[in-house]
């Protein structure tokens, strides 16, 4: 099974397959395109050039991502699903929200080596730290790149491409024992052309909008395909 699904949902429902396609010797590939599937592969072969290599593992891999235009506008489908997650119920939301929601969660170690956790008083259950550099919140900010200095911002596919790569690195390790790195983290950023950021500036002090908004002024422009169709080759 080979689909191009770019959807947290999608993605759980396909999980409760994993058993039975193991047993069975098949794949479920519901993320085999641009969402998902590119940034995974390139994780792939950079962690086994490195392993190659250097013989070592990926501690850290940082995807970034460059393109758009008048003829990169969101699809009526996409705008469809987007709004039809927006309004689903309250167990789906938390699964979306969750940055571990399809697996690979990595806790946090002190400087002694220790994995840190919560313990809460009462019950006893303990919660291990999350990782500050796995949050969604790292991904949602306009930043400069600290090796390379351009800024970058959010991009449309992180927060479903690093749940994916987890996931790969997870099944890797369960399987294989060769993850991509046993304390991998991986971050999806746009980089932002130096000359675009006073109108990112401008629009974030619009505020966000809504999918039926988005709608609206991408019908306005021209812009709005529905399910099947999509700007001219030109």
């Amino acid at each position: 099974y080979v689909d191009v699904s770019g959807e947290i949902p999608w993605s759980l429902r396909l999980m409760d397959l994993h058993k039975q396609a193991k047993e069975a010797k098949v794949s479920i590939c519901p993320s085999s395109a641009v969402a998902g599937g590119y940034p995974d592969l390139l994780v792939y072969l950079a962690s086994k050039a490195l392993q190659e290599q250097f013989g070592e593992e990926t501690r850290k891999a940082t995807c970034y991502c460059f393109g758009g235009g008048a003829s990169a506008a969101s699809s009526g489908g996409t705008l469809a699903t987007r709004a039809a997650m927006s309004s689903s119920s309250d167990e789906v939301r938390k699964a979306m929200a969750d940055p571990f929601s399809l697996g690979g969660f990595i806790p946090d170690i002190d400087r002694h080596g220790f994995k840190e956790a919560k313990i809460t008083q009462g019950t006893g259950h303990v919660t291990l730290k999350t990782r500050k550099e796995d949050g969604d919140a790292v991904l949602s900010k306009v930043t400069q790149d600290p090796t390379y200095g351009f800024f970058r911002g959010p991009h449309v596919y992180a927060y479903f491409d690093n749940r994916i790569v987890r996931r790969s690195n997870m099944l890797l390790a369960d399987i294989s024992n060769q993850p991509y790195g046993r304390e991998l983290c991986f971050q999806e950023f746009a980089i932002i052309p130096p000359d675009v950021l006073m109108n990112i500036n401008a629009q974030a002090a619009k505020g966000s909008s809504s999918a039926a908004d988005e709608q609206a002024a991408l019908m306005a422009d021209g812009k709005y395909y529905a399910p099947g169709d999509g700007p001219p080759l030109e």
